[in-house]
């Protein structure tokens, strides 16, 4: 049985939800650049503020990412944040 094996460059997308309002947003866009060592577009960042306004959406991407420590560096910010999700980009 095989498993499928990432291939480099890709393009993903990634979705974090927490809470902390522009604080958190700002987080996950500095986690986001110190992966790809490069700034975010504004235009590649979109919040959404949960029905009661308790919890916030941050999606980011399309990002381009260029090599398997990407996706290992991108794996432990998955880990170290609360509601971080990856989205492939089609």
């Amino acid at each position: 049985m095989g498993f499928p094996v990432n291939s480099y460059p890709t393009v993903r997308g990634f979705t974090a939800i927490g809470t902390g309002g522009d604080d958190f947003v700002h987080a996950m866009v500095v986690a986001v650049e110190s992966v790809i060592q490069q700034p975010i577009p504004e235009d590649h960042v979109t919040r959404k503020l949960s029905s009661r306004g308790k919890y916030i959406s941050v999606n980011i991407g399309p990002i381009r990412v260029i090599s398997s420590e990407q996706g290992i560096k991108w794996q432990s910010i998955q880990l170290q944040a609360e509601g971080w999700h990856e989205n492939p980009c089609h």
